[in-house]
């Protein structure tokens, strides 16, 4: 639904969130309630996509997602935890 492409230049975190986003709000406007659980699986999800794309040497990240990614419980899970530790708030690698 969101148009993705190879070739659009996005990394993967932003299409899976991108993607989450759009089915997200997609229920809300119909009155469907999306579990509380579904938004951290996908939460969780994102982040280990963020973590990939630090690994391979990204060093920004989408502020809008890394926000949403640092929302998450990182005690609970090693890529919130990964995020929220090497990551600033606006998105950008902290650590080398």
């Amino acid at each position: 639904m969101s148009n993705h492409h190879s070739w659009d230049g996005k990394p993967e975190y932003l299409w899976e969130y991108e993607a989450f986003s759009w089915a997200f709000n997609f229920c809300r406007e119909r009155g469907i309630k999306v579990p509380q659980r579904t938004v951290e699986y996908e939460r969780s999800l994102i982040a280990e996509k963020v973590r990939e794309a630090v690994n391979r040497g990204s060093r920004r990240s989408d502020r809008t997602v890394v926000s949403f990614t640092m929302e998450g419980d990182g005690g609970a899970d090693p890529d919130i935890a990964f995020v929220k530790a090497n990551l600033s708030d606006k998105g950008t690698v902290l650590k080398s």
